[in-house]
């Protein structure tokens, strides 16, 4: 068979089938990441940046959500800089 003629699987896009739609849930997930002190990748400026940084705390509302630092001063500064981390953080 050649590469022609074999068939193309096509991926579905729509992956909200796998977001996390409950508030206690997401909240869940995030006290999981903290007591193990997993890395998170944090993309900012559409995608081009990122920092690998752990979550340190959780406010006792859940509304507030303190980070570590990452270890590259320059990115940290940029990051800080973007409206990027409140967009996303309101949707927890």
């Amino acid at each position: 068979m050649d590469t022609a003629s074999k068939s193309v699987h096509v991926i579905d896009d729509d992956l909200s089938q796998y977001e996390v739609q409950s508030r206690t849930e997401r909240l869940y997930i995030l006290k999981g990441l903290q007591e193990t002190g997993s890395q998170i990748i944090f993309y900012f400026n559409h995608g081009y940046d990122f920092l690998l940084i752990s979550l340190v705390e959780i406010s006792t509302d859940g509304k507030s959500l303190i980070f570590e630092y990452g270890s590259n001063k320059e990115m940290n500064s940029k990051a800080l800089q973007t409206n990027q981390i409140r967009e996303t953080l309101n949707k927890v």
